[in-house]
């Protein structure tokens, strides 16, 4: 067993918002004494869909278990890509085949950001519009994942998505989920971690009031992870707040 560990302190807060009946975002964390690994994610229940929160509650329900029933203690990166996309697609598979037992009903189904932080590196696994970013003392924030989103589709292709807003909504129109298909390949990446280096993962309730300068200011200037966590629900809330928001703060263990 190696001395080595994830060396990461982590907090988290759910809200409802000002608008919403109803919080459908979920997310949860955990390190097990001895692990070299730690595990944080977040979930969005897809907006207007039912049971939006029985989808989202079930992605961090799995992967809990999952986790804790891991027999290896230290997870290699490799290993910690094929846990995170493993899982993923096994619950997405679990979540279809309740949407197909209760035909007649639209699907049920969530975005989902998963992070294993690893001695030196985080891997990261997303599906949706739920983001992680990277946060560096004096640097902008970095994006670590892409929404699966249309109108960021038809950028990355160079299309001009300008008449498609003007149909719908297309920048919340999300092309990957988990639960509505009965596949999915969710992105997986692996990112060098640098020792000062903070993370923040969250639903999109929070980029759609709070601007990434405001973001970035309640990363840089907080001490603890869940000083920044409040200030950003806080944020959020002084901002109207018309979705759900979900906010996890990884900070560097002193």
């Amino acid at each position: 067993m190696t001395d080595q560990c994830a060396k990461i302190s982590l907090a988290g807060e759910s809200c409802r918002g000002l608008v919403r009946s109803r919080n459908e975002d979920s997310f949860c964390f955990v390190m097990r004494p001895g692990d070299n690994a730690a595990l944080a994610l977040v979930a969005d229940g897809i907006g207007g869909h039912r049971d939006g929160d029985m989808a989202s509650y079930i992605c961090c329900h799995e992967f809990l278990m999952a986790w804790q029933a891991r027999v290896q203690r230290e997870l290699s990166v490799p290993g910690a890509e094929l846990f995170l996309k493993k899982n993923v697609q096994r619950i997405n598979s679990m979540i279809f085949g309740r949407n197909r037992f209760e035909r007649g009903r639209p699907p049920m189904g969530s975005t989902i950001a998963a992070v294993i932080f690893l001695p030196g590196k985080v891997v990261v696994c997303h599906a949706g519009d739920s983001r992680v970013y990277m946060s560096l003392p004096g640097r902008e924030l970095a994006m670590l994942t892409r929404d699966h989103t249309l109108v960021r589709l038809l950028e990355d292709q160079r299309l001009n998505a300008s008449a498609l807003r003007a149909g719908v909504q297309a920048d919340s129109t999300i092309f990957q989920a988990v639960g509505p298909s009965r596949k999915l390949e969710p992105e997986v990446h692996v990112f060098d971690r640098p020792a000062n280096a903070r993370y923040l993962i969250f639903s999109d309730g929070l980029s759609r009031c709070v601007k990434n300068e405001v973001i970035s200011r309640c990363m840089e200037c907080n001490n603890t992870a869940r000083y920044a966590v409040n200030l950003l629900i806080r944020e959020a809330l002084l901002a109207g707040a018309p979705d759900n928001v979900a906010v996890i703060c990884g900070f560097p263990q002193e």
